[in-house]
């Protein structure tokens, strides 16, 4: 799976106060047949009583229909130099990971979780293991990946790999110190290196590239990982009786391939959820292959495509796990991109995560690189008018009116969504409180149906004090509320000196009227100019 990085910066922001890599070593050793096992030694310094229990805990994902997870070696080095081995009741595996919501669930999963003893500040963990890879994830492909995200400091990483010439196994990296040799039969990569910690750009865009990295493949390019990708789902593509008769029913009213593909599209987004299909839920593959064979059985071509759905928008140097994350479809007939698990965005849209990005798409005729559609400012707006009637003792009432289309549209309905049935008044005065105002207030807006991009949202506000010394002041030109346009959220760290990395940024034409009328007993001293 591809990592967010810059989520991830977030998430640990600040610990490299806290604990830190002494050394991370990794042997990968491939086969012929492309599979593989991997020794590694991870060790941790708890830098602080935070950072020990940080320290404290280790966690190991693997594949269980794919891969085998051994720990060879674990304890606790105190210290005064004592080690404290963990003990077998210490050592627990957890089947499947359960997401909520839109989030993927995956079964096929298990998680290694430790707990070493004892570990106090100025205390190390060690962590021997062995991940056998008896099975490639897709025939032929050896992968290897390596990031070192450098949000804690990495003393040293030492990563050793060893290969078949006959695997004709292709080898990137950026930031590492590489020694290769070879033998009669067998190439040999030898890659060390160190990372002090730093911040990332929580709003950064292909993090990935400032990163010290390794990739290691046995294929050259994407499309041959789409290829592969597609034969396998082909493969599984296969119109029963029962299919057929289910998407004729879906698709019992609609005449063009578009109408159908669109009925086959909502059909699939609202009645399957991530977590196996045949209990309504299923993961972005699942979910994908279900829509690519609805459509099949009413004779409508669709392919899948390999996706990065985090913000990176360049594809790494070689095919590997980081590639992609994300499985959507392709309509060759209609020349359009969909991604069924989004339940929000109806067809013929895409959400941001899956905009403007490189993909790999296992066209019938030969895979090849494409690029999905970006957002376009003049399709996604926001218009915010807004009427504030000042009386002459500070108190001031207001009618605001908002309407959104587009992704912005989708952006609006997901807030409204929040707000339960008969709480409007009560968001209201949330959103008066964040925008450092008291009072109260109406909201109306027709109900949200995710199958157009449009929303209007309107309120009515009754704001006392708006004014606290009416006799004399200033006002804002434009009181703004919080959360009324939404585009300042998708902006990053605008007010930085110097950005390390590209900065995603959501097109949207944003516009914004507004009217301010006061009592005759006010005086108008100056206005603001170029308004």
């Amino acid at each position: 799976m591809a990592l967010s990085l810059s989520a991830m910066a977030q998430n640990l922001g600040g610990q490299s106060a806290h604990w830190k890599v002494n050394r991370a070593e990794t042997t990968i050793r491939f086969a012929a047949d492309a599979s593989s096992v991997t020794d590694y030694t991870i060790e941790r310094e708890a830098l602080s009583d935070q950072g020990a229990l940080i320290v404290g805990k280790a966690t190991r994902p693997y594949h269980r229909a794919l891969q085998r997870h051994e720990v060879v070696e674990a304890y606790t080095l105190k210290a005064d130099g004592r080690k404290l081995p963990v003990a077998a009741d210490a050592i627990q595996v957890q089947s499947g990971i359960a997401s909520g919501g839109t989030s993927p669930s995956m079964p096929e999963m298990a998680i290694v979780m430790l707990t070493f003893p004892d570990v106090q500040r100025g205390d190390r963990t060690v962590l021997r293991g062995r991940l056998t890879n008896h099975t490639p994830m897709l025939p032929g492909w050896a992968q290897a990946v390596d990031l070192i995200v450098p949000v804690v400091a990495f003393d040293l990483v030492a990563i050793r790999l060893e290969a078949p010439k006959a695997l004709g196994l292709k080898v990137f990296s950026d930031g590492f110190a590489l020694q290769r040799s070879d033998s009669a039969d067998t190439e040999v990569w030898q890659l060390q290196a160190s990372s002090a910690a730093r911040v990332l750009d929580p709003a950064g865009a292909n993090t990935l590239t400032s990163m010290s990295r390794l990739y290691a493949s046995a294929w050259n390019d994407h499309a041959q990982l789409a290829r592969a990708y597609g034969e396998q789902v082909t493969a599984k593509a296969v119109v029963t009786d029962e299919v057929r008769r289910l998407s004729l029913e879906i698709t019992r009213d609609k005449a063009s391939p578009r109408e159908k593909a669109a009925a086959i599209h909502d059909w699939v987004r609202h009645n399957i959820r991530y977590v196996a299909i045949y209990l309504g839920y299923g993961d972005c593959k699942d979910q994908a292959l279900l829509m690519q064979t609805l459509l099949k059985a009413v004779d409508i071509e669709a392919v899948p495509v390999l996706i990065n759905s985090t913000a990176e928008y360049v594809l790494p140097e070689l095919p590997t796990l980081v590639s992609f994350n994300h499985c959507i479809l392709y309509l060759p007939g209609l020349d359009l991109f969909v991604d069924p698990t989004d339940s929000r965005v109806p067809f013929g849209a895409l959400p941001m995560a899956d905009s403007d990005k490189p993909v790999a798409v296992a066209l019938a005729g030969g895979a090849k690189l494409m690029r999905t559609p970006p957002l376009a400012a003049d399709a996604n707006r926001v218009s915010v008018r807004s009427v504030w009637r000042i009386a002459k003792n500070g108190r001031a009432s207001a009618g605001i009116r908002v309407e959104a289309t587009g992704y912005a549209a989708t952006v609006l309905q997901d807030r409204l969504a929040q707000i339960p049935p008969d709480m409007g008044g009560e968001a209201v005065q949330k959103l008066l409180t964040a925008s450092n105002m008291r009072g109260t207030g109406a909201v109306r807006f027709p109900a949200v149906q995710r199958d157009v991009q449009r929303q209007t949202l309107e309120l009515d506000l009754d704001v006392p004090t708006f004014l606290a010394e009416p006799e004399a002041g200033s006002i804002s030109a434009n009181p703004a509320l919080t959360m009324l346009t939404f585009a300042v959220g998708y902006l990053g760290n605008y007010a930085a000196d110097e950005l390390q990395l590209a900065m995603a940024c959501l097109p949207v034409r944003v516009r914004e009227d507004f009217e301010l009328h006061f009592a005759p007993e006010f005086k108008l001293l100056r206005a603001p100019e170029n308004v």
